[in-house]
């Protein structure tokens, strides 16, 4: 089971983007909009140096930022 949910703040661990267009830079900051039905994609709003973007990532792409547990 994903331990993701919608609303979640979450940080990158690892920079490989699902989608392969884009790839995220470690510790970029971001909240979970959705997941996929199979649990093993999160789909993730995240802040870069080009403003906000959406990016598919795997769960184990991602942790919990402390304070919002």
């Amino acid at each position: 089971m994903l331990a993701y949910k919608t609303g979640d703040h979450v940080k990158v661990v690892s920079n490989r983007s699902l989608n392969g267009s884009h790839i995220v830079p470690i510790g970029t900051a971001g909240r979970v909009l959705r997941t996929n039905e199979e649990g093993d994609k999160v789909f993730v709003m995240v802040k870069s140096s080009e403003g906000n973007e959406l990016v598919w990532l795997g769960d184990s792409d991602l942790e919990f930022v402390e304070g919002y547990l």
